[in-house]
């Protein structure tokens, strides 16, 4: 396969193994949170990680510094929770997930030399489950098919009470796929399972085409390296980060459900809420206690079939399969991960 300059010019970095890919999307993600609409300072860089002269390679000192800050973090949780305008700290933080029975050690937070990785993308997962629960609104949903006219998704949506995360994306990229399949005349292979429909491309291609017409006009709407750059890149941002893995580590099978979820919930912010939805709505109070059923996300797969027959009378099959098992499970973390704030270094 040859080398695409897209996908370099984005990260630069050819992540080694599991644990780096990982820290690095969701840091990523996270970045574009603190600092929301392409406006990342330039101090922080988009390169993670460097390797020092024994090939040794650690999180970038830069990096390294606002983890343990905790400056990012702050911005992140202000901007989901809209409370830009309030002084909030790290300790506020804690204190709201505390109440929601998440307990996060803030001193492993503020560790240094090695960085205790696993905590910082602990802390991250359940800022992206706070943001999903808060900004997925299936009222809108409902409303985006009810125009389209999608008989067979809009009686599954009566049907089902509060969706999981997975269960409101695998429904909207569907949904669009069916109307795209429709517009196309073509069968479009319905999505079971997220990781196989964004390695594949088709569904993310109609998906995206449905919503922007200059995406859909582009010759190259088919090359998952000209998508991403196209997303990171989106209305000539210097870096979006709405597509915060490489495609190679994608198809490696290197990405977290959390963090495709993470990506695909920043798709349907862009297409569905930023010029439909007033984001007033979405502040939350420190004294409210909810329950931790309405933060974390239950994991689940689903199924529904999808034809480009002009048939509506077809009742589409819909399984939801619910997995109560709590994944909390500890994240390992190899040496790479051991970051200080002190070493010497060299970018890769």
């Amino acid at each position: 396969m040859g080398t695409n300059n897209n996908e370099l010019y984005d990260i630069l970095s050819d992540d080694e193994d599991e644990n780096e890919a990982r820290l690095s999307c969701s840091l990523r993600w996270l970045i574009s949170k603190a600092y929301p609409h392409g406006s990342i300072p330039d101090y922080l860089p988009n390169e993670h990680f460097f390797q020092n002269d024994n090939n040794e390679r650690f999180l970038s000192p830069d990096i390294a510094l606002v983890l343990l800050s905790g400056d990012l973090y702050i911005r992140a949780f202000q901007y989901i929770t809209n409370q830009q305008d309030q002084l909030i700290n790290y300790d506020d933080i804690i204190n709201y997930f505390y109440l929601q029975n998440i307990i996060i050690d803030i001193n492993s937070l503020k560790q240094d030399d090695p960085l205790n990785a696993h905590v910082h993308l602990e802390l991250i997962d359940n800022l992206m489950k706070l943001y999903f629960h808060l900004i997925l609104d299936q009222n809108l949903l409902y409303q985006r098919f009810e125009k389209l006219q999608c008989k067979s998704v809009l009686s599954l949506l009566n049907k089902s009470t509060q969706l999981t995360t997975e269960s409101f994306l695998i429904i909207w990229i569907n949904g669009i796929c069916e109307y795209m399949a429709n517009q196309w005349s073509q069968r479009i292979p319905p999505v079971i399972d997220l990781q196989s429909a964004l390695i594949d491309g088709t569904c993310l291609f109609a998906l995206i085409s449905y919503y922007d017409q200059e995406y859909e006009r582009k010759k190259s709407k088919n090359d998952l390296n000209s998508l991403r750059y196209y997303l990171n890149h989106y209305n000539g941002n210097k870096m979006t980060n709405i597509f915060p893995f490489t495609i190679k580590n994608l198809r490696d099978n290197l990405i977290p459900d959390i963090n495709l979820h993470a990506m695909l919930v920043d798709l349907f912010v862009l297409y569905e809420i930023e010029e439909n939805f007033d984001k007033k709505n979405l502040s939350i109070n420190f004294n409210d206690n909810e329950d931790e059923e309405n933060i974390c996300t239950i994991k689940s797969n689903q199924t529904y079939s999808i034809n480009g027959d002009d048939n509506e009378d077809d009742i589409n099959e819909f399984f939801i399969l619910n997995n109560n098992n709590n994944n909390n499970e500890q994240i390992t973390t190899g040496g790479i991960l051991q970051a200080s704030t002190n070493h010497d270094r060299q970018l890769v």
